[in-house]
């Protein structure tokens, strides 16, 4: 009998193109551990996230569909999210009727575009096309081991999209030189060593190594640092890079050990991960005291990452102390992918709480509020009071910071920003941990322009205003700030949305809650505006 299975399995090896070598298994295929499970969607529909209402499910489907003004949902249609509760399920159960369920959406999918020929925004998305390639194949390896039964006709249409994928996943200008592309190089290369005998697989995993190593010089500094302005991001692709197999196999341990070591300083004491850009996550803090703590005149010693080639700056309690303190400064512009406005901005942690925050993320989604976050006016640093500052407006130099300077009595941390047509701007920020912060802004402009300081405290602290200044009560400690020039006005807004929304924090995925924000508003062409904080 095992003679006879032999030889009818060769033919079709040799037929399809497809190689009978490892299994591709779960971590081949970028799954994600939804809650909607299999039953869910059966009975309610698509809900690739939690916070949307279910979309009824049914072939055929319409692959152009957009019921919530949402790109990320859209994209996650055309990712084939919803076979993801299915193939969760068949790795528990190894349920063949699993992946039988799963291929009808592949039908579908093939159907609208190869047979039909409709195609739409988010048809050939750079990382759609590299998940989808991801699961031919391993539809394509599951079907040819026969672990679940294909259909008349499954197999070809298998083959179409493998060939199709393969081909577009070797266009040099389709491939995204950021964390997109590494879902493409990924798919193209785990596609081409299940198919590596169809013709459109020839070169397909060279072409795969060369971008996988092309974009990965793009991503990180040489410092290990991810440049997508995000360090919810570096996160997210160092995971990637940890757990996705095609990508495992790919090579660059020592990237990766650096990638590693820079993780635990952009995450505060409490677990939250520094939320500038794109960032609103939570992860491990650094737990270890480095080697050559930095410590000042009165034996007090900190931990500091000096990251400001690569664009972060961090000084913190040590790890082996309480964790009282910890402040991160940005100041990157290597380009605009999960960038907000928000150069030589900040964020505190005083008193083993937050005092001064970032506004967020908020969500992937067009609207006011995601305007709103990816603003300058959102953020920690300098804007203008009758327009918004975009996070493209700024010149794309790299780290715009200096080396952290160390004094007797705290640290310095400096950087400069080019807007064009707008400003030019130059912040010393000098930190006291547990004692004080100043900060320094030197501004510059072709014309009279209406600069506005900004500052946005956690939301639980409410702002006493003064004439120069605030107090903030936080717990049993008390933040005394002042501006030291004159001729600024100060105000305070909460949860403001006319004339200008101001005073948001992202409290959840597509959910904003009111927060504090305190500004000095300030005229002039080239002037100084300064903040004076201390801490009781």
């Amino acid at each position: 009998m095992k003679i006879v299975i032999a030889i009818v399995l060769f033919p079709l090896l040799a037929w399809s193109g497809i190689a009978a070598g490892s299994p591709v298994g779960r971590e081949d295929i970028y799954l994600l551990n939804l809650k909607w499970s299999a039953d869910d969607q059966r009975v309610h529909g698509f809900r690739p996230r939690g916070d949307l209402e279910p979309w009824p499910l049914k072939t055929p489907i319409d692959w152009g569909a957009d019921p919530f003004s949402d790109r990320n949902w859209q994209f996650q249609l055309n990712a084939w999210r919803m076979t993801d509760p299915l193939l969760l399920e068949y790795f528990q159960t190894q349920d063949p009727a699993l992946l039988a369920e799963a291929m009808q959406f592949v039908d579908d999918w093939h159907h609208f575009h190869l047979i039909d020929g409709q195609s739409h925004e988010y048809s050939w998305y750079d990382m759609g096309t590299g998940i989808r390639a991801l699961r031919i194949a391993f539809f394509l390896d599951a079907g040819n081991r026969g672990l679940f039964p294909l259909k008349d006709g499954q197999m070809g249409r298998l083959l179409e999209l493998a060939d199709e994928h393969a081909r577009r996943l070797q266009d040099d200008e389709f491939i995204a030189i950021n964390n997109h592309g590494l879902f493409q190089v990924a798919g193209l290369y785990l596609l081409c060593e299940v198919a590596r005998d169809r013709s459109a697989c020839e070169h397909g995993q060279e072409f795969a190594q060369e971008k996988y190593d092309e974009i990965l010089r793009a991503q990180f500094t040489e410092e290990g640092v991810h440049t997508e302005n995000s360090p919810s991001y570096h996160f997210f692709v160092r995971n990637l890079l940890r757990s996705l197999g095609a990508l495992k196999r790919m090579g660059h341990i020592d990237l990766l050990q650096k990638i590693d070591a820079v993780a635990p300083w952009l995450v505060f004491p409490n677990g939250k991960v520094a939320r500038i850009g794109d960032s609103g996550s939570t992860s491990l803090p650094l737990k270890d005291d480095p080697e050559e703590p930095a410590c000042l005149s009165d034996k007090r010693c900190f931990a500091v990452s000096d990251l400001t080639r690569s664009g972060y700056a961090v000084v913190r309690s040590l790890p082996s102390e309480n964790q009282t303190s910890m402040l991160f400064v940005a100041g990157m512009a290597h380009n605009t992918i999960h960038k907000h406005a928000d150069e030589l901005s900040f964020e505190l942690f005083e008193f083993r709480r937050m005092i001064f925050i970032d506004s967020g993320k908020y969500a992937y989604k067009r609207g006011p509020f995601r305007t709103y976050v990816q603003s300058a006016a959102a953020h920690n640093t300098l804007s203008l009071s009758d327009r918004h500052i975009r996070p493209s407006e700024v010149e794309l130099s790299g780290s715009l910071l200096v080396p952290i300077k160390q004094t007797a009595s705290g640290f310095a941390i400096e950087g400069q920003v080019e807007r064009p047509d707008l400003f030019h701007q130059r912040r010393q920020i000098t930190y006291d941990p547990g004692r004080s912060i100043n900060i320094v802004d030197h501004l510059s402009a072709d014309e009279e322009m209406q600069f506005v300081s900004s500052l946005h405290l956690a939301p639980d602290l409410i702002p006493k205003l003064s004439e120069d200044g605030f107090e903030v009560a936080a717990d049993e400690h008390i933040i005394h700030g002042k501006v030291i020039e004159d001729d600024c006005s100060l105000s305070v807004a909460r949860g403001q949305q006319e004339p200008t929304m101001l005073g948001w924090q992202t409290s959840g995925y597509a959910e904003m809650s009111p927060t504090s924000v305190i500004m000095a508003t300030c005229p002039g062409r080239e002037r100084t505006i300064s903040w004076s904080i201390l801490f009781d």
